[in-house]
């Protein structure tokens, strides 16, 4: 159960209606961390619209949880869709400050290996295997 999260939705973005979000985000601590999750490609919707308006109205960075840019607004793919999917909930409600362990690797790779590997079951081809030159 997650206790420590507020979602603020936009219903309207132009004009966007700064004294209403101040008002909204002045019933949170001013240490909180700041997440714009959506979930068009990080060149779609309105994150590429409102990103320096808000860290520039808020005083501090927003962290960005969502697709990677993209040309194409859907991956064609539904085993790719739904990975992409989980990965940004995910992504979303983990906080910056978590340190992932030393073993793990970093999340854009492990997003682009689980988007290779479930793009393989989805079209039935196989990943080529690395060949060691000599």
């Amino acid at each position: 159960k997650i206790t420590d999260t507020a979602i603020i939705r936009f219903e309207q973005i132009y004009p966007l209606h700064t004294q209403k979000l101040l008002s909204i985000l002045s019933r949170h601590s001013p240490e909180a961390e700041i997440v714009w999750c959506q979930e068009e490609s990080e060149n779609m919707g309105a994150w590429s619209h409102l990103a320096l308006k808000l860290q520039n109205l808020l005083g501090k960075p927003i962290r960005y949880a969502g697709r990677d840019a993209s040309s194409s607004p859907a991956t064609g793919s539904l085993a790719i869709h739904n990975l992409e999917q989980a990965l940004l909930v995910q992504e979303a409600f983990t906080s910056a400050s978590a340190k992932p362990s030393k073993s793990s690797p970093p999340a854009r790779e492990v997003k682009h290996e689980a988007k290779t590997r479930a793009s393989s079951r989805a079209t039935g081809k196989k990943k080529p295997k690395n060949r060691k030159k000599k």
